[in-house]
C-alpha cells in the first residue's frame, strides 16, 4: 500500500463541479466528469486557445476504459462522452 503523501503535497485549490480560472490572459474552465474514467476526472477549456486537453477521458478509435476500482463507471464514461 502506499502511504499518504505528505500535507505540502495535498492541493491547496479544490472544486466540486467546475471552475473557471484566469491566468495572464486566458480564460480556463475546468469541468469535473464525476465517474468517467475514474472519479476524480476533469476537463479544462482554453478559450482564447480554443483548445479542450482531455487526458485520459478520451481514447480516439479505441474502446472507452473506465477503472471500476476507483469510481469510474460506464454511464459515467458515456455521459462524459455527450
Amino acid at each position: 500500500m502506499t502511504p499518504p503523501a505528505p500535507g505540502d503535497a495535498l492541493p491547496v485549490l479544490t472544486f466540486e463541479t467546475g471552475l473557471q480560472l484566469h491566468v495572464d490572459d486566458e480564460t480556463i474552465d475546468l469541468l469535473h466528469l464525476p465517474a468517467a474514467h475514474i472519479d476524480g476526472d476533469a476537463i479544462m477549456h482554453f478559450h482564447n486557445a480554443d483548445v479542450i486537453p482531455s487526458g485520459d477521458v478520451w481514447f480516439n478509435g479505441k474502446n472507452p476504459f473506465f477503472d471500476s476500482t476507483n469510481g469510474g463507471t460506464l454511464n459515467g464514461a458515456i455521459a462524459e462522452s455527450l
